[in-house]
């Protein structure tokens, strides 16, 4: 099996089998301590084999206008200089949850400008406040939020809980969800491509994202199919985030003005998760940043009697 199959290929059935777990972990490091250019060349190759599975008119890009996907964006079109594509082949998509930071905008605009490339965007399915209303708040992380939605009295819900420190969530009258992000971009973006007939969907996600997505490369690899909706692909799978930095530096592409204010996402600006754990928050840098957009925000929305209940810093000195 060559190299780039096995990082395509995930775990599978084998989580038991401690040897091939092993050497699934080793294969991770050993990817994500290859140099840059070797990477870049890998990724371009992962990017061909989805273009050469599905065709030009069945992949897109899930374009959120971050480091990230500007990173793999910007693959994307050298992959279509080398093919010698006389027009830009791959859609890109844009899942407008209308409360993005103001340089997400602006960064999408400048790449349309600047590369004469179009990006289609969706709209939420429903209002932010309405799906904060219905099922609860963006908190914690998705897993949690899950498990406390699902599993909230299972035994496996309290001990994982109380392992990490947040037993009191099992007895909180507080909703917490991650309906959000299905309302908000997932569904609207998978609704957009099952109308095209979409099949494949570039991702730049990074296992060194979360320690889920990291389980997931594992389980899974960098280019598998789901149940429903379009075969995803993490052609930056193996890439750390001094990567991408390192790649923007080495081709003059520049990031949206958000990574220069202190926040390490893009994003939604009202999502709560990760907020109980960085220092400064989301919270405490849109205060910085942008008052008068935080104290209408957490104000409408809930977030400072709900974020004094939980412990969270809100931003409030």
């Amino acid at each position: 099996m060559t190299t780039g199959m096995r990082y395509r290929l995930g775990l599978g059935n084998e989580w038991a089998d401690k040897a091939a777990l092993d050497a699934r972990i080793q294969l991770l490091k050993e990817g994500q301590a290859m140099p840059l250019q070797v990477k870049v060349g890998k990724s371009m190759a992962i990017i061909m084999d989805a273009i050469r599975d599905h065709g030009w008119d069945r992949i897109y890009l899930a374009f959120s206008g971050g480091r990230d996907s500007a990173v793999l964006a910007h693959l994307i079109q050298r992959v279509e200089h080398i093919l010698r594509e006389p027009r830009p082949r791959v859609a890109y998509m844009f899942e407008d949850t209308t409360l993005e930071d103001p340089s997400t905008y602006e960064y999408i605009r400048w790449w349309e400008d600047t590369f004469g490339r179009y990006v289609a965007r969706t709209l939420p399915f429903k209002k932010p406040m309405a799906v904060i209303r219905e099922h609860g708040y963006p908190l914690y992380s998705k897993r949690i939020a899950y498990m406390l939605q699902s599993n909230r009295r299972s035994k496996a819900c309290g001990d994982y809980l109380r392992r990490i420190h947040l037993g009191h969530l099992l007895d909180t009258d507080i909703r917490i969800s991650r309906e959000c992000c299905f309302y908000l971009k997932h569904g609207p973006g998978e609704q957009w491509a099952k109308d095209r007939g979409q099949t494949a969907v570039l991702l730049g996600m990074r296992a060194t994202d979360s320690r889920d997505r990291r389980r997931n490369w594992i389980a899974r690899g960098c280019y598998y199919p789901v149940k429903k909706g379009a075969d995803r692909v993490w052609p930056l799978s193996f890439w750390t985030e001094a990567d991408v930095a390192a790649y923007h530096r080495e081709v003059g592409l520049p990031w949206a003005r958000l990574y220069d204010m202190g926040f390490t996402r893009n994003g939604c600006r009202i999502c709560g998760f990760g907020c109980h754990l960085a220092n400064p928050n989301k919270f405490q840098l849109l205060a910085t940043h942008y008052p008068t957009f935080w104290e209408k925000a957490m104000t409408r929305f809930g977030y400072f009697d709900v974020c004094e209940k939980l412990g969270i810093r809100d931003g409030r000195k």
